[in-house]
């Protein structure tokens, strides 16, 4: 599915073929929205802006001082074979 599907009812066919000819069809509504983090961060993210704002913040800032500290560990263990 499509990250920008929107959340509903949707109509749906289903065929059964074989032999690649058609020899039955049921026709059913099935019902998509989101699910787990997603929708808690879709759903943080109309609610409550501010919060929802100063949480994107601290998980920028974390995934940069990590990435950082990584980067630092590697260049340290590794300076001396491009010297």
């Amino acid at each position: 599915m499509p990250a920008n599907i929107t959340e509903g009812y949707y109509g749906t066919r289903i065929f059964l073929t074989r032999k690649g000819v058609v020899i039955d069809k049921f026709e059913t509504s099935i019902k998509v929205k989101k699910v787990g983090l997603e929708r808690f961060f879709f759903h943080l993210a109309r609610d409550n802006p501010i919060l929802y704002a100063l949480l994107s913040i601290a998980i920028t800032i974390c995934a940069g001082w990590g990435a950082a500290v990584i980067f630092t560990l590697i260049n340290d263990k590794y300076s001396n074979l491009f010297s």
